[in-house]
This record gives C-alpha cells, structure tokens and sequence, in this order.
C-alpha cells in the first residue's frame, strides 16, 4: 500500500483555545504596560538623563522635558522657543518646594502622596529633625507639620492650575472631596475654605464647586449647635463663599429635611 496521504485541512481553533490566545496576548500588554510605568516612576528625581534642572528655593530638582513637557503646558512652554528656560534650568523662586516636589511625583508616576515622609524630610533638612524648632527658634515651614491632607490636596489643585496640568486638577479634586471630613474642625475648615477662594482664580470653579457641594451635604456637622465649624462671622469675611453658598442653596430648593433643617438655623 502506498504511504498515506496528510491531510491538509486546518482544524479551527475552539473557542477555548482562541480566549486563551487573546488572554495571553492581554497579559502580554498588561505586562508591557507595568514595565513602562515603571520605567518612568524609576526616573523620578534621577539625575540619570536629566536634561532640565527645576530650581525651589534651596531644592534642585534634576527633571527630563520628554516626561513633563508632555503633560505640563506650562513647562512645554517653558523649554520651548527662545524663553531663559530653554537653557535646562526653571527657577520657581517663590513656589513650595514640597508642592513642587509632588507635582513632579504626579508628572512620573500619574499619583502623589499628600505631604512628606520621615525620607524626603531629611534630603529637606538633613540636620533638623521635623519635631525640633529651627536653629533661630522659628518653628518648620507650615508645609511640614500643622496641615491636614485636606489643605495640602488644595495646594496641589492651586499648583495644578499653575502648571497647567489637567490630569493632576481631576486628581486633587478627587482627593480633596474624599477628605473634606478628616481631623475637621473650626481652624481647619477655615483655613481650607480661605485657600481655595484665595487663591484660586474666580473663573476656575472645579474646587469651588466641590467645596460648596461637601460644605452643603454637610451642614448637620458644620452648623451643629454643640460646637458649630461653619460660623456668621466667616461667611461675612469671605462673602465670595457666603454667595456661593446662597445660590447652591437657591438651586437646590428640594434638598432633605435635614439640610433644610440646618440651614433654617443661620
């Protein structure tokens, strides 16, 4: 008998078979994805390749334009055309550099962590300890202590705004809605309220709206009559607020009893 012939038709893959292909090739891309991210996260503050130096204060900022340009308008800007910056070097003279600091971790990292840790203070000062006053008696920079996550995420939507980065805007507010409630008391909430409508431009009413909206969903709190956080006399200070305040008020004319109940009591 002669040999026998191979067939030559292709069996089509089950369906099984074709999810796995496809769950591998995810994988594969997932995998691809992480290495990238890690890459960039592994250049933040690396002198390695730095091609720009950002300037705070006493701080040197070693940065790479293909990673911040990308997602700051205002350093595209700053290192393109015939600007001083182009030359590799940002002086940010009257910024925060622990702001700073952070804007750069969002720039590599796409996230930030709201205030310093016991490592970044001591690369800050290396020979004070953040618990002891500074050599002349001044206490440390309000930046390092006496700020709750709820003030520092407004300073980082104020420094979003600056350098123009709309993804750090979204983030910030996210943060600061998510903790709007913590360590909240009269000082505190005064203090936030006052930065966001102090600093941040009339037009740009992102964070503003945020915090006339958890300022509203909260009355119960901030106008308990044990101890009241939302006073009077603030909202005669800050009558940009108090206006604010009004009009939400106004739109919402259908809101809980409860708030009702809360407001009626001004």
């Amino acid at each position: 008998m002669g040999e026998k012939k191979k067939s030559s038709y292709t069996w089509p893959k089950t369906g099984y078979e074709n999810h796995t292909q496809e769950m591998q090739s995810v994988t594969s891309d997932n995998d691809s994805s992480a290495e990238m991210l890690n890459l960039l996260a592994s250049l933040y503050l690396n002198p390695q390749y730095s091609d720009l130096t950002i300037i705070c204060g006493t701080e040197v900022f070693p940065a790479h334009r293909n990673i911040v340009c990308p997602r700051s308008a205002y350093f595209a800007r700053s290192c393109g055309g015939n600007f001083k910056e182009a030359s590799g070097k940002i002086e940010l003279g009257d910024q925060d550099p622990i702001v700073i600091r952070k804007v750069l971790q969002f720039l590599y990292t796409g996230d930030y962590t709201p205030g310093i840790n016991r490592d970044e203070e001591k690369e800050i000062n290396p020979e004070q300890s953040s618990e002891e006053p500074s050599q002349d008696g001044t206490s440390p920079p309000e930046y390092q202590r006496d700020f709750t996550a709820c003030q520092f995420h407004v300073r980082m939507y104020v420094q979003a705004d600056y350098f123009q980065i709309d993804g750090l805007k979204s983030k910030t507010e996210r943060y600061f809605r998510a903790s709007f409630l913590d360590r909240l008391n009269r000082e505190s909430f005064e203090a936030v309220i006052t930065e966001i409508y102090t600093l941040t431009p009339e037009s740009d009413d992102q964070i503003r709206d945020a915090a006339v909206a958890l300022t509203m969903d909260n009355l119960d709190i901030l106008r308990n009559e044990t101890e009241a956080i939302l006073l009077d006399e603030f909202l005669k200070r800050l009558p940009a607020f108090a206006a604010d305040i009004s009009i939400s008020f106004l739109k919402n004319r259908g809101v809980p009893r409860k708030r009702l109940a809360s407001i009626s009591d001004w």
